[in-house]
Parts: structure tokens; C-alpha cells; sequence
């Protein structure tokens, strides 16, 4: 008896002179998306398996930068203009929305060290 992950996987099946062999296929990732609006996040590559994956160098694996990867520009560029106010004491980290709080600690990381 087959296990579940084998009765659940893309299967393709070959005819040989030695019979007919099944070969399983691995499903493609989805598009990443943005963590706060949930918009596609462009430079990040998908569609491939973990071997596709690993054939690709380390810059077509992640794009580098502040959250890439991660968040869309618009949402970037939106915690960075919030961490700024924070920081210059337009406003207060409780009046800031509780999505980003955890990004905001992470610039303000980035910036003092």
C-alpha cells in the first residue's frame, strides 16, 4: 500500500521494454506575496522545485535589501517613512498600526547599528 504523500503526488507514468514506470512529480511554489497588503512581490523567483531552486545562484535565489522578500516597495517604503516619525517624535510607536510594529523595531535596529 502506497503511503499518503505518494497517493497524493502528480504522477506520470512511462512505458519501458522493462515495463511501465510511475514517476511522481513535485508541485511548483506559489508566488510570494507582500506580508502586509498581500500584493506579488517582484525579483523572487518561483514556479520551481527545491532542485530548480538550488541550481540558481545565491542573488536569483533572494533579492537583496532592506525586507526583500518580504514586503512590496509601497510597504516598505510606508514603514521606513513610520519609523522615521517614531523616531524623530512625531509619533508614538502606540499610534502606529500594529502590523507593522515588529518591521519598525527591525529598521530601527538597522539604523543604530
Amino acid at each position: 500500500m502506497p503511503n499518503k504523500s505518494e497517493r497524493r503526488a502528480l504522477r506520470s507514468f512511462r512505458r519501458s521494454a522493462k515495463g511501465t514506470n510511475m514517476i511522481t512529480k513535485e508541485k511548483k511554489h506559489a508566488k510570494l506575496r507582500c506580508a502586509i497588503c498581500d500584493a506579488l512581490l517582484h525579483g523572487v523567483s518561483h514556479g520551481q522545485s527545491k532542485a530548480g531552486l538550488a541550481k540558481q545562484s545565491k542573488s536569483q535565489k533572494r533579492p537583496t535589501g532592506v525586507f526583500a522578500g518580504i514586503l512590496c516597495a509601497t510597504c516598505k517604503r510606508m514603514i521606513i517613512s513610520e519609523a522615521a516619525k517614531v523616531k524623530s517624535g512625531m509619533k508614538t510607536l502606540q499610534d502606529t498600526d500594529v502590523r507593522i510594529r515588529n518591521y519598525m523595531a527591525q529598521i530601527e535596529k538597522k539604523v543604530s547599528a
